[in-house]
């Protein structure tokens, strides 16, 4: 079985700009991770800043926008999480 993986490091969230500022970059990036392949099967993403808040809105958001399953979300002491989505028709759960 051949798998397509897309890694993606965030930049801070890509909710808030490099000084913290509120500006949702995620929109674009979804767009390019979906059309990175035909069929995308893992999502591997770098620095998600504060997606485990707001009842995980930013996670949910990521699993429409790319219609992926999602793990939980690691805990970070650094604050720069990682996040794994995956396709369960591809991987199953």
């Amino acid at each position: 079985m051949q798998l397509t993986v897309v890694v993606q490091n965030l930049g801070t969230g890509r909710i808030k700009n490099g000084d913290g500022d509120p500006e949702d970059r995620w929109p674009a990036l979804a767009e390019r991770i979906d059309g990175a392949a035909e069929q995308v099967d893992v999502v591997l993403l770098q620095e998600v800043v504060d997606w485990e808040k707001y009842g995980h809105k930013q996670l949910a958001r990521a699993m429409r926008d790319l219609d992926l399953e999602a793990l939980p979300l690691a805990p970070s002491r650094s604050g720069l999480g990682t996040a794994i989505l995956y396709r369960r028709e591809v991987l199953g759960r």
